[in-house]
């Protein structure tokens, strides 16, 4: 694989650990470990099959430069590796792709101790993962589920949640009067291959799994296409 991409054993002690590159790799290369290799059909998680594209908050394309997150220092660029689809809240959310829910989590890390209404509120936000057929991690954000962890989903097909509200987390301000536009946020990764993305202060890198752009992979569910 090319520098700053290893392949993760499957388990044991003698799996081989990440060393990074000393430079940031840009995960949209055309490498051939940085393609999605699979078959297996991707679908739009709602009916609108709209992206969001850009509000006050920021803008929707794959890699476009987003500010703060766990893995970085305040206001420090970091690249959103996902699509973001215009959902209403409870709006019905169905799977990306055929397999089995194997996350269900919370979509940020919130210091319980903090208890203004925005920080109440993205405490809430929640996430479900489902791990493909195909092997792959396909996760849905700003979703409360009604799956279990285990459960076998059928893509575009099994129920498996509602969008939640986004007005509260990020609401309408001085610095954002239109307000951010209610979307659900959807990545796909491969769980075993890690990719080096950027130097933190705290330490000397970090890793994460490498992402896929879904923009051209999505096709509506059957009961959603226009007849």
């Amino acid at each position: 694989p090319p520098a700053g991409i290893e392949r993760i054993a499957a388990s044991g002690p003698s799996a081989p650990r990440f060393v990074p590159a000393p430079h940031e790799l840009n995960l949209s290369t055309s490498w051939d470990v940085t393609r999605r290799h699979s078959n297996l059909p991707v679908y739009y998680p709602v009916p609108s099959g709209e992206f969001r594209v850009i509000d006050d908050y920021g803008i929707d394309s794959f890699e476009s430069a987003r500010r703060g997150g766990a893995n970085t220092a305040a206001n420090a660029p970091r690249p959103h590796r996902a699509r973001d689809v215009r959902a209403e809240p409870g709006t019905g959310v169905v799977p990306l792709v055929n397999g089995v829910v194997t996350r269900i989590g919370k979509t940020y890390n919130v210091d319980p101790d903090e208890t203004d209404p925005q920080s109440v509120a993205k405490r809430g936000l929640q996430y479900v993962e489902i791990t493909g057929d195909d092997g792959y991690a396909y996760r849905t954000h700003y979703v409360a589920p009604r799956v279990r962890i285990g459960e076998r989903v059928v893509g575009g097909t099994t129920p498996l949640g509602t969008v939640q509200d986004l007005s509260v987390a990020y609401p309408k301000d001085a610095a954002h009067p239109n307000g951010m536009i209610n979307h659900v946020h959807v990545e796909i990764a491969n769980p075993r291959i890690r990719a080096y993305d950027r130097p933190r202060p705290e330490s000397s890198e970090y890793t994460t799994y490498l992402r896929y752009d879904p923009t051209d992979l999505f096709q509506m569910p059957p009961q959603w296409r226009k007849k």
